[in-house]
């Protein structure tokens, strides 16, 4: 915060800045440019450039309270558009369920998520899928929610196919702004983060093999043959009763 002022001149001068905003008064008039605010969950870009009351030849304005008071309103009215340009998010669960018999095949697709696999009490086999989505249009972030879901496929009880299913066909941003293009030709503004946890509980005695990308894998303690590929993210294992094969690039274990 930079402040000048001199009575005799009549000239006034203030700079304030806010992570990239930057706010000017000269004369006694207001000048704001380059506004910009970002976070965690939105970023907002205003490069228009407002200039009210400005004045080439000031007056003595000693006892005029009129430029702090339109300083005070166009704080207001950034502040106010700050809030009202904030993300929107919204999340949902999907939870699947199906048995296995002992020496199964489990084989899990995933990306852009974590992956944690813990050991289950009984034969059977309880996917559970965390999904977030956060963008600055409601009706886009919920499109996209609806558009996710866990694709289970099995052969009868040897073998069980786990994949988190996007329909998503690619994702660009340009100048800021991100455009989603679903597989149905569905075109979605604005979505800045989508986020997919995966947790899988299974049974001893299976057979699991697991390819991830772009986040960590955890296993807990558990008694299972287990085959894994991880690329962009880490692989934290406490403790495998069985063989253990790893397939590991752009992270540690």
């Amino acid at each position: 915060m930079k402040k000048e002022l001199m009575n005799d001149r009549c000239e006034a001068s203030f700079e304030f800045r806010v992570s990239g905003c930057e706010l000017r008064v000269s004369g006694f008039g207001f000048r704001v440019s380059g506004f910009g605010f970002r976070g965690s969950r939105f970023e907002l870009f205003l490069v228009s450039i407002f200039e009210l009351g400005a004045t080439r030849n000031p007056q003595p304005v000693t006892r005029n309270p009129q430029p702090a008071t339109r300083l005070f309103f166009l704080m207001a009215f950034l502040m106010m558009n700050v809030s009202v340009f904030s993300q929107i998010e919204k999340t949902k669960t999907i939870e699947e369920i199906v048995e296995v018999q002992k020496g199964a095949w489990i084989k899990v697709a995933h990306r852009d998520g974590s992956i944690h696999i813990k050991r289950s009490k009984n034969n059977k086999v309880i996917t559970r899928l965390e999904v977030t989505v956060t963008g600055e249009y409601e009706q886009d972030v919920e499109a996209l929610l609806q558009m996710i879901s866990v694709g289970q496929s099995s052969t009868g009880s040897s073998q069980v196919k786990i994949s988190t299913i996007t329909n998503t066909k690619s994702w660009t941003k340009i100048n800021g702004k991100s455009t989603v293009n679903l597989k149905n030709g569905q075109a979605l503004r604005g979505i800045e983060e989508l986020h997919m946890d995966l947790e899988i509980a299974i049974p001893d005695g299976v057979n699991l093999q697991i390819s991830n990308r772009n986040e960590d894998i955890t296993l807990d303690k558990i008694k299972a043959n287990v085959e894994i590929q991880n690329y962009n993210g880490d692989v934290n294992a406490e403790d495998i009763d069985g063989d253990f094969s790893l397939n590991l690039k752009y992270g540690k274990a």
